[in-house]
């Protein structure tokens, strides 16, 4: 993948070329890169591409009660996360590769 920041500015490339307004990251860890500490604290809701909420905080990312094997499930319902052509990358096919 050539590196985090190579990873980084793919994402906002991608984010660029579909016209998604905003700042784009990865959301990845490694040994360098702890992610529950780097959000610790953090308050903000996190949306799909369509403005659906996916969790109500960064904290209940990392709850497992919010997680069902990949899907995400915040309020019981169900949650879509989509790449920036507008895929569910949980169910089409493009998305081979599922952690």
């Amino acid at each position: 993948m050539g590196g985090i920041d190579n990873i980084n500015h793919q994402c906002q490339k991608e984010a660029y070329e579909s016209n998604t307004a905003g700042i784009f990251r990865a959301f990845l860890s490694s040994k360098e890169i702890d992610l529950p500490r780097l959000v610790k604290g953090k308050s903000d809701v996190i949306v799909n591409l369509k403005n659906e909420t996916l969790y109500s905080s960064w904290k209940k990312i990392f709850d497992p009660a919010s997680t069902i094997g990949p899907v995400i499930v915040e309020n019981g319902t169900r949650q879509y996360l989509y790449s920036f052509d507008g895929r569910d990358v949980m169910m089409d096919e493009h998305w081979y590769e599922k952690s």
